[in-house]
């Protein structure tokens, strides 16, 4: 009932809020705390974010909620992810920076604004999407919104816990001695 990107999420990021998404900052950490309740991958908040520009040089990893910033032409909402290659053959690279975003004009509508929100911070501790229903239900990490997605369903909550699993496990340690990955490693936009 779910697809993992292939990238493994870190322990722990910091959460933080660009002023463009500031009317909203509640909502984000809302879906910021059923991310970590249900992956046990820590999400705090931080400052304010002064720019939606991926930081690799920071200590901590990192995601950046904005608004139409990485939205696609006609999309709801985008993420970006940048990351690290591990030091160890044939490992995952690890998330190091995501940047997530949504729609301008889904400020107003706090259903489409919460779907999309869970939606994309899945994408940010590694969850793909997953078109097929699962226990007969559409998932919230499908790539189409259908505004009754209030919250994680039972496939998306496999995999969360899934990507919490991955955070734990022994490569993740290498994030701060790992090299870079210059360009984004990973995009999507949510139609």
């Amino acid at each position: 009932g779910y697809e993992l990107t292939g990238w493994a999420p870190p322990t722990a990021f910091v959460l933080r809020i660009h002023p463009s998404a500031a009317a909203f900052s509640s909502d984000v950490a809302a879906a910021a705390a059923e991310v970590t309740r249900l992956s046990g991958i820590t999400i705090t908040m931080g400052a304010f974010a002064s720019s939606p520009q991926p930081d690799l040089s920071g200590t901590a990893a990192e995601i950046v909620v904005t608004t139409g910033t990485y939205c696609g032409l006609g999309t709801i909402g985008g993420t970006e992810v940048w990351g690290q290659s591990t030091t160890t053959a044939g490992s995952a690279p690890i998330i190091r920076d995501a940047r997530v975003s949504i729609a301008p004009e889904l400020i107003a509508d706090a259903g489409l604004r919460r779907a999309t929100l869970l939606h994309e911070l899945g994408h940010a501790v590694g969850l793909g999407h997953h078109a097929d229903r699962f226990l007969g239900r559409e998932q919230i990490m499908n790539p189409f919104l259908d505004d009754s997605m209030d919250a994680y369903r039972d496939g998306d909550i496999n995999g969360l816990v899934a990507a919490g699993r991955l955070a734990r496990a022994p490569q993740s340690a290498s994030l701060h001695a790992a090299a870079s990955v210059s360009a984004p490693a990973a995009s999507d936009s949510r139609s």
